[in-house]
């Protein structure tokens, strides 16, 4: 998208703005209460920084992105198949911000001073830019900050239309839990707000029980239709929200409808079109067909196609099938496009369950019983013995936990050969805000072999260096079942974790926040809590290189070093490279003589130790290097013949899912961080010098 696109839109926006100037200038608050926002997703902390910036309530703007999108960047402009579908509005990124008007992304960018593209591919930027436009539009309607959820609620049509008012509005009245790309919880709790007001308009024409909301009289043909030319049923996926395609349907300038809109996550029909007129959803097959649009997206069939629409969908095709004669078969109910020569588009899908749903239009819903393990689904939701009903828990251990490493481990018996997730807390249990880190249990142990009959169930972590600050610090652990049943805290959890630390070498300023990114640093893991005056003790020396850069003689030498300044540092292991987040592939193939004419520097150390004082400066804390020219001990035959292909066993996945153990985790899960480290960086411990051979997550 053209930004320059933007300042002509300019007007428009200049208007909208002097339309909030002239709202009321005294107004009474409307009084509600406000629902609760938690989860251990980082969204959470993007909707309440969003709200200090905009006055909108970070619980309004979840649900708006829970209702379009369930949390996703990675649907709306930028899926593939979506690229022609004319059946909903182009939407960008989380908060599906539209494609024109004064809600649009261009809009957006322009309020926040962003480019577009900026909007449309990064979550954080896209609900800022959602809050500003609804902040612009609160200010036309003379809602602003403090107001309570109805007043705000309220400013949601100008945002996205009716249908999406009616289901903000309900999410938030029942509260609901979401989760995020990387599978993260976001909740926002229930609050009583004002009945949904699209319940109460007229229900539909044709099908009974549905709403009707009549599209633009310009988006379809009047006719007279009877059973005699109504042949088909077609399948449609709307590639945006339920909200968003009602909202499309009733626009003039859209020049498509459907007869019906189905809903993902309770299957609630709008009918927008009788069936007696002619819609205008499949070309030169309109004048035979009833169209259904299904709310979702063709790329993420598990999270949208879900059973209670495929159930809603059915009794709707079984009705029309009934009514007009229609044989329930596949070549009378089928998908867009299916129709010889219409048109090139392909959904519902492959991920739409056709068997499952031509069962349901032929054979009618089963009656629903408790689920028990039986092979069968007795619950009618097309799935057998889900849950916990054949699921045994994860069970394991933690071992330790000390200032030398937390160790541990954990096994599903459902999987008993294969190694499953644990996530730490540090400071309390799951769900209590405190920090949570995944990783895998994969560490080889001779003594599991015997005891549970499988060896790779441990895990041997170090501890976050952000906690050796002399206080007691509980950490709970949890095993993660790996069919998504219930999820089990390890037997001796929780341990309390109290270490005393001091830094030693010299500091060397990580000279801006984009050489803090490049060398993956974390103030979390790597970051000594230590005053400005213990810091102002230690020796300052050059500033960090602002990247790393990795060396290998092309002599066939096995060391990989590490250029710093007209220093070459040899990084030791494998594990070094792990600790260090430094990657194999960037080391780079160079002449000897270009080696050589290096200063051999001390060897890397075994971790990164970083200390922050209270204006900001970060510095790493690093040994001091010797007098050019001053002899340094070479490597080892270990340390220099590790190869440059080797792994560390055990390192964390990064991407955990947080089930039971889930809770308010706040912002800062560190999701993955940096991986184990494995060799000797030396911390001054309560007095005494111990090497830390322990691996991060």
């Amino acid at each position: 998208m053209d930004l320059r696109l933007v300042w002509l839109k300019l007007p428009l926006l200049v208007l909208a703005l002097l339309l909030g100037a002239c709202g009321p200038s005294e107004r009474e608050a409307p009084a509600s209460a406000r629902a609760q926002l938690s989860g251990d997703s980082p969204l959470v902390g993007h909707f309440r920084e969003a709200e200090r910036q905009s006055g909108v309530p970070a619980e309004l703007l979840a649900t708006i992105a829970q209702v379009q999108t369930r949390l996703s960047m990675n649907l709306g402009a930028h899926d593939e198949h979506d690229a022609d579908h004319e059946h909903a509005p182009r939407e960008w990124g989380l908060m599906a911000i539209g494609s024109g008007g004064l809600t649009s992304a261009d809009a957006a960018a322009l309020l926040i001073g962003v480019s577009v593209e900026l909007v449309a591919t990064d979550a954080r930027t896209n609900i800022r830019a959602a809050a500003a436009l609804l902040k612009t539009s609160g200010h036309a309607r003379g809602v602003g900050a403090g107001d309570g959820l109805d007043a705000w609620v309220s400013v949601v049509e100008a945002y996205g239309g009716e249908a999406l008012v009616s289901e903000v509005r309900a999410l938030l009245s029942s509260g609901w839990k979401g989760h995020d790309d990387q599978g993260f919880v976001v909740e926002v709790s229930g609050v009583g707000l004002d009945g949904d007001e699209l319940a109460a308009v007229q229900q539909g024409l044709g099908y009974p029980g549905a709403i009707w909301s009549a599209a633009y009289s310009g988006n379809y043909t009047n006719a007279s239709r009877g059973a005699a030319q109504i042949n088909y049923v077609i399948i449609h996926t709307t590639q945006g929200s339920y909200a968003g395609a009602i909202s499309w349907f009733k626009n003039s300038s859209s020049k498509v409808s459907a007869h019906y809109v189905i809903r993902s996550s309770d299957g609630q029909i709008t009918q927008m079109v009788d069936d007696a007129d002619i819609a205008w959803h499949d070309a030169c097959f309109n004048s035979q067909t009833i169209g259904i649009e299904h709310e979702g997206w063709v790329a993420d069939p598990g999270k949208w196609y879900t059973e209670a629409m495929y159930k809603s969908s059915a009794k709707l095709t079984r009705w029309l099938c009934d009514q007009y004669g229609i044989p329930k078969d596949k070549k009378h109910i089928m998908g867009h496009g299916e129709a010889p020569d219409c048109s090139d588009h392909t959904d519902p899908g492959s991920g739409w369950n056709w068997a499952h749903y031509m069962d349901l239009v032929v054979n009618g819903e089963c009656t629903p019983k408790t689920e028990i393990c039986n092979g069968k689904d007795d619950d009618c939701d097309g799935k057998v013995d889900e849950g916990d009903v054949c699921n045994a828990p994860p069970k394991g251990y933690l071992d330790e936990v000390s200032c030398e490493g937390i160790k541990g481990w954990a096994q599903d018996p459902d999987a008993a050969t294969k190694p499953i997730d644990v996530h730490l807390y540090f400071g309390g249990p799951a769900g209590s805000g405190a920090t949570g880190v995944p990783l895998t249990a994969d560490v080889e142990r001779d003594d599991l072999c015997t005891a549970i009959g499988s060896c790779n169930h441990g895990f041997d972590v170090y501890p976050p260096l952000s906690l050796f600050d002399g206080q007691a610090h509980p950490i709970h652990a949890y095993g993660i079942d790996s069919a998504g049943g219930a999820n089990a805290e390890l037997t001796g959890s929780p341990k309390s974790l109290t270490c005393t630390a001091a830094a030693s070498g010299v500091r060397r300023h990580v000279v801006d926040p984009t050489s803090f990114e490049v060398w993956k640093l974390d103030l979390f893991w790597d970051a000594l809590p230590l005053g400005d005056t213990e810091i102002g003790k230690l020796p300052e020396a050059s500033a960090w290189p602002s990247a790393p850069e990795l060396v290998q003689a092309d002599d066939g030498s096995p060391e990989v070093w590490l250029v710093d300044g007209k220093w070459r540092r040899h990084v030791p292991s494998p594990a070094v490279m792990a600790a260090w987040s430094l990657s194999f592939d960037a080391v780079k193939q160079v002449p000897a003589a270009e080696v050589a004419a290096l200063w051999e520097g001390p060897k890397l150390r075994g971790r990164p130790v970083i200390v922050k004082d209270t204006s900001g400066k970060i510095e790493m804390i690093d040994d001091p290097m010797p007098a050019p020219g001053t002899a340094v001990k070479a490597p080892t035959p270990e340390e220099a013949g590790w190869g440059g292909g080797a792994g560390v066993s055990g390192k964390p996945t990064g991407s955990a899912k947080h089930e039971s153990d889930a809770g308010d985790v706040g912002a800062s899960c560190a999701v993955g961080q940096r991986p184990p480290s494995g060799s000797a960086g030396w911390l001054l411990l309560a007095g005494a010098l111990v090497p830390l051979w322990r691996r991060r997550r």
